[in-house]
């Protein structure tokens, strides 16, 4: 009997000339319930938490990939617009000493 109570029973009702019998849920089912419909909202808040980081994920990701062209066609661009005298800076050659050269006059 103490089963019955806990998930249900059915309950006698008159519906017009007639009885119906009709499965009341009792307290057991009702938590049951309530604890299944707490799963089901924090799965769906999960999986909205879930898209909106994908969502940042690729955007980041977008960033990232924009970021590293930009500075390829700068690095490019940088390279391409050396001179001569840039790359002549860029090579180091060591300065010379000046030979002396004695000169003597033959008078």
């Amino acid at each position: 009997m103490i089963f019955n109570l806990r998930l249900g029973q059915f309950v006698t009702q008159r519906q017009g000339a007639s009885f119906i019998e009709q499965w009341v849920d009792s307290y057991d089912f009702l938590d049951k319930q309530r604890a299944q419909e707490q799963l089901a909202r924090a799965k769906e808040n999960l999986d909205k938490e879930r898209k909106n980081l994908t969502k940042k994920k690729t955007f980041l990701q977008q960033q990232q990939m924009i970021m590293a062209t930009t500075t390829d066609e700068t690095i490019t661009q940088n390279s391409n617009n050396m001179n001569s005298q840039d790359f002549n800076n860029l090579i180091y050659v060591p300065t010379t000493k000046s030979k002396r050269t004695n000169k003597t006059s033959t008078m």
